[in-house]
């Protein structure tokens, strides 16, 4: 994943952190994003995922898009840009 917001954010413009394995709990045997590990206030931080058990702790803070599957005319990423607009965070 990191690789991908790399290509989408060549200048560490928008994504400041990532949450890689060692930011995972395991529960009832899978693994789950703890954003705790990102020591900030977690009213700001967004997670965009295609699975809503990977932020089981945090629901309030993900927002689900369905899995990129390579379509070069797949929209879903533009159609939140608006949102997330609205919370000054692009």
């Amino acid at each position: 994943m990191q690789a991908i917001c790399k290509e989408i954010d060549k200048f560490d413009t928008y994504f400041r952190h990532y949450l890689g394995k060692e930011a995972t709990l395991k529960y009832k045997g899978k693994n789950i994003k703890d954003l705790n590990y990102l020591n900030r206030d977690l009213k700001n931080i967004i997670v965009i995922d295609k699975d809503p058990e990977s932020v089981k702790k945090h629901p309030s803070n993900l927002i689900i898009l369905p899995e990129f599957l390579g379509d070069p005319n797949d929209q879903d990423l533009k159609h939140i840009i608006p949102f997330l607009k609205g919370f000054k965070l692009i």
